[in-house]
Parts: C-alpha cells; structure tokens; sequence
C-alpha cells in the first residue's frame, strides 16, 4: 500500500472532499507562517473544513479561503464575516458609477462636431 505523506503529513485519510493539492497548499502555508501542523492539528483542520457547507462553500474552498486571508486556521465565523464583508464591498462598487453622465446622454452629444 502506497503511502501518502506530505511534509511528515499523512494525507491518506481526508475526506474525498478535500482536494489534495489544497491540503498540501496549506501544509506549506503553514510550515511558511512557521506555525507547522502536527498530524492531529492537521486532522483536526481538515474535519473543520467539512462544515464549510455552513458558510457556502465546499471544504476545499474553504481551506483555500483560509491561507488567501493568510489565517493559520479554519475559523468558520471569521470567514462568514469575512464573505459577507467582500460581498458588500462589491455591492457598494457595482452600485456606485464612475460616469459623470449618462451613457446615452454621450451618445447623443455632438458637441465635438463643432
């Protein structure tokens, strides 16, 4: 039987879930913010990420959420706030125009033609 480690990690028990390369990826995040997982701190992480379903994602998402935001551990209230804060940012920005008229009103103006 082929084992699967990474980085002293075994990975052969997560979830079907749990993309491998995202877990690796976190691994690494983790061994770079120089806070290394221990295998049950590693177990523990990815049994947390299965909940993701609670905040809209998958686990695997999640997990990628978590070392995008540079935080060192699943924390699913942090990332619905998190989420909710992005959205309405992005709310704000598609609400606000840049444009100080109209376009029809620009394609109307033959001003220039003068």
């Amino acid at each position: 039987m082929k084992t699967t480690k990474h980085k002293d990690i075994d990975l052969a028990g997560i979830d079907i879930e749990i993309d491998p390369d995202a877990a690796k990826s976190y691994i690494e995040f983790r061994i770079k913010i120089k806070k290394p997982f221990t295998q049950r701190a590693f177990d523990q992480a990815m049994a947390k990420s299965l909940q993701a379903y609670r905040v809209g994602m998958t686990p695997t998402e999640l997990i990628d959420f978590t070392v995008h935001k540079g935080w060192s551990g699943i924390n699913l209230a942090y990332t619905a706030k998190a989420k909710d804060g992005e959205l309405q940012a992005i709310a704000e920005i598609k609400g606000r125009s840049t444009r100080s008229t109209s376009l029809a009103v620009e394609i109307q103006d033959k001003s220039w033609a003068n």
